[in-house]
This record gives structure tokens, sequence and C-alpha cells, in this order.
């Protein structure tokens, strides 16, 4: 695969990185508005990522929330080299037996041992992929953006 210098992957780059591997971190937002995340194995088809999940947080941050929406992300690399994407969009419980058997999704090996009859779908709204090379951030060295202070979160008040 050929990545682009300026640091930046293309939508295809990016999708075609999420296709070469099947472990994640999906992002929630749960009941009371907290993000969450969680290791995933996962299956991609039609634009969309697909996760099996257990009756667990994951399934109940998407029940909980009209608006529920969510991200996803992937890295890895070799070498010097190391990649990211992220796919953000709305995320839903769903229940559509053939959409869930084209997906390839229930075909999913996982590392948990739990029954995980449930399936997640994150429909992507924005794809964003970066490439970061070892000499390029040895070069910059400091003289990217100032350090700030980390606010506390939740944020105090003054």
């Amino acid at each position: 695969m050929t990545i682009a210098r300026d640091g930046h992957l293309s939508t295809a780059e990016s999708w075609q990185l999420l296709e070469g591997h099947d472990m994640g971190r999906l992002v929630v937002v749960d009941a009371d508005e907290w993000p969450q995340i969680f290791p995933v194995n996962y299956a991609v088809y039609e634009g969309a990522i697909y996760i099996r999940t257990a009756a667990d947080l994951k399934l109940v941050s998407v029940k909980s929330r009209s608006d529920n929406v969510g991200a996803f992300e992937v890295d890895g690399g070799d070498g010097e080299e190391r990649w990211s994407v992220v796919v953000r969009g709305p995320l839903t419980h769903l229940r559509d037996d053939v959409e869930i058997e084209r997906s390839g999704v229930r075909r999913l090996s996982t590392w948990s041992p739990r029954f995980k009859p449930h399936v997640l779908k994150l429909s992507a709204q924005t794809v964003t992929g970066r490439r970061f090379v070892r000499e390029r951030a040895a070069e910059m060295n400091g003289r990217d953006a100032p350090p700030t202070r980390i606010p506390s979160f939740p944020p105090t008040a003054p």
C-alpha cells in the first residue's frame, strides 16, 4: 500500500487498513455521559463496523440513549511507522438477521469466552487516518505546539 507522505491517509487507505485487522477499540457514551472504551473484535462490511457483544455496558449504553453515536479506532504499524484509523457515526443495535449474516460478524473468533448474541453496527459518517513515522517525530522533538495544562475532569469551578 502506498501511503501519503503528509501523514494523512485517504479514505480508501483507511478502509483498507480497517479491513486488514480484526481487533480495535469501540467508544460509546454511557447514560451518565461518560465515554467508555472497549477492546473488541470486529468485521467491516459495506461502510460499517460490526461488533458482537453480550448484554453488557456496550449494549446498555446504546439502548439507553436516543442519540446513539460512537467511535471506533484501530491502529498498528511496523518498523519505524505507525498508523491510526478512526471511524465515527451512528451506533445501533442491529436486529436484521440477513444483514448480520452478510456482514460476517457471527463468524469472528473472539478472545472473550462470553456468549455474544447481540450485534452493534457503527455506520461510518467520518473516517480519518493518520500515519506517523519515527524519524519525522524525532525531527520535530518538541517543536510542536507548546505544552498545555491538562484540565481536570469533570471541570472544577474556579
